[in-house]
C-alpha cells in the first residue's frame, strides 16, 4: 500500500521499517452547514468544510545514526514546505491530500526499540483526490488508425477508440470533478463536447503545439514549438465556461477526431477509499 509524504524537497515513505507509520487515521471528516431557521427545524442553505487536522505517529527504528538521519530528513522535508507555503501531498493508496506537517514531537517508545514521532498534519483544503486520466487520440483519416501523441506527456493506461471523434467514458464518481484538459496536434478553434456541454478555444494549434485548460487554476495556456508559453485566457469560449466541472457517470465525448484530447480528472472525496 502506498503511504508516503511527497514534498518539494523529497519523499518520505511511511511503509519502510525505519520510518513506518505506527498510529494514525485518515478516515474522518465533518461537514458544516449554513441554515435558515424555520418554525420546525431549519432549511439548509449550503454545506461548508473547515480545514482538517490529522495526527500520525511513526516508528523511528535502527541504530542511533540511522534514527537521527531519518528524523532529521523528515524535519528538513516537511518544514521546507511550511516555510515556502507549498503544500506537500500525503498519499494513501491512490488518493492524496494537499497538506502541511505543522507539529512534531519525538520520544522513546515503550512498545519497541526506537523512538516514536508524533506529527500533526494540516489539510487546508480537506478533500482527498484521485487523478483519473483518459486520452482520446487523433485519428489519421487517410489510414484510418489512431495517431500517436505529439506533446511531451504520456500516461500508462489503455484507450479504445469507439468511432473517430466519439467515445464513451464511464466516470466512476458521484460528483462533478475539476480537470486539466490538453488539446494537441493541428486544430483550429478546437471544441470538445462532454455530454451536451461544449469546451472550446478560439485559436489555432499547429502540429507539435498544445493547449492546456486548467479548471482549478482557471488558466488557458498554449505551448508553442519555439518553447514560448502563451496566455490565451481571452481566447476561451465565453458563452459556456471552459472551466465547468466534468460530471460523473457515463459520458459521451465528441470532438473532431483530427486532434488529440487528454483529460485528467481530479476526483474528490472527504476520506480516501478503504
Amino acid at each position: 500500500m502506498r503511504l508516503e509524504y511527497v514534498g518539494s524537497a523529497g519523499t518520505i515513505d511511511f511503509t519502510q521499517f525505519n520510518t513506518q507509520i505506527y498510529k494514525g487515521g485518515f478516515h474522518k471528516y465533518e461537514w458544516g452547514y449554513k441554515a435558515t431557521e424555520q418554525t420546525l427545524g431549519v432549511t439548509i442553505d449550503h454545506f461548508t468544510k473547515e480545514p482538517l487536522t490529522y495526527e500520525m505517529t511513526i516508528a523511528a527504528r535502527g541504530n542511533q545514526t540511522t534514527k537521527e538521519n531519518n528524523l532529521n530528513r523528515i524535519q528538513d522535508i516537511t518544514e521546507q514546505d511550511v516555510v515556502n507555503k507549498t503544500p506537500g501531498k500525503l498519499y494513501w493508496k491512490d488518493w492524496y491530500i494537499d497538506c502541511y506537517i505543522i507539529a512534531g514531537e519525538t520520544y522513546p517508545s515503550d512498545d519497541f526499540f526506537g523512538a516514536e514521532r508524533v506529527m500533526t498534519i494540516l489539510a487546508p483544503y480537506p478533500f482527498w483526490i484521485k487523478e483519473v486520466k483518459k486520452e482520446f487520440l487523433p485519428v489519421n483519416r487517410e489510414q484510418g488508425d489512431a495517431g500517436g501523441l505529439n506533446y511531451p506527456y504520456n500516461y500508462d493506461y489503455d484507450y479504445a477508440l469507439d468511432t473517430p471523434g466519439q467515445s464513451r467514458w464511464n466516470i466512476d464518481h458521484y460528483a462533478a470533478s475539476e480537470f486539466q484538459m490538453v488539446l494537441y496536434g493541428y486544430c483550429q478553434n478546437p471544441k470538445v463536447m462532454i455530454g451536451d456541454y461544449p469546451y472550446q478555444i478560439f485559436d489555432t494549434c499547429e502540429d507539435g503545439e498544445y493547449i492546456i485548460i486548467d479548471s482549478r487554476a482557471k488558466t488557458v495556456k498554449k505551448y508553442l514549438n519555439n518553447g514560448v508559453v502563451s496566455n490565451i485566457f481571452d481566447l476561451r469560449a465565453k458563452e459556456h465556461s471552459v472551466f465547468e466541472k466534468i460530471p460523473g457517470g457515463n459520458q459521451l465525448v465528441t470532438w473532431a477526431g483530427t486532434f488529440g484530447v487528454d483529460i485528467t480528472l481530479f476526483t474528490e472525496r472527504s476520506e480516501p477509499k478503504w
